[in-house]
């Protein structure tokens, strides 16, 4: 790991996002987080508000590894507003190679179309 970074960990991940999502944008694209560090990193990128990061969250919806693609469908889950990201959960809900992943992005989906009729007015 390059020492422009620091040790990956879930908490690292959660003060990246709140201090410098970039570098953490940075360290999610370089290839270099194992998949299980990975999905924590995704999903603490995730949690930023604003669509800035939402194109990251969707390339990752295409690794390879599972464990990735679920990070990213819980990063993209507070952004299900954007119609490119509902549009792409409801794809792998259907469509991934995966049936775990094909039930996480139809509860998050579902959790979602709860949220909205049970919003107050």
């Amino acid at each position: 790991m390059s020492s422009l970074f620091p040790k990956p960990s879930e908490d690292t991940f959660n003060e990246l996002a709140l201090t410098n999502p970039k570098m953490l944008e940075e360290w999610i694209l370089t290839g270099r987080l194992a998949p299980s560090f990975l999905t924590f990193a995704i999903e603490s990128l995730g949690s930023i508000s604003g669509d800035e990061f939402v194109p990251t969250l969707l390339k990752v919806t295409e690794h390879v590894n599972p464990i990735t693609r679920e990070g990213a469908i819980y990063g993209l889950s507070h952004h299900l507003g954007n119609a490119l990201v509902k549009e792409r959960v409801h794809r792998l809900s259907q469509q991934d190679v995966n049936a775990d992943i094909r039930k996480l992005a139809t509860e998050i989906l579902t959790d979602y179309g709860d949220r909205l009729v049970t919003a107050p007015q």
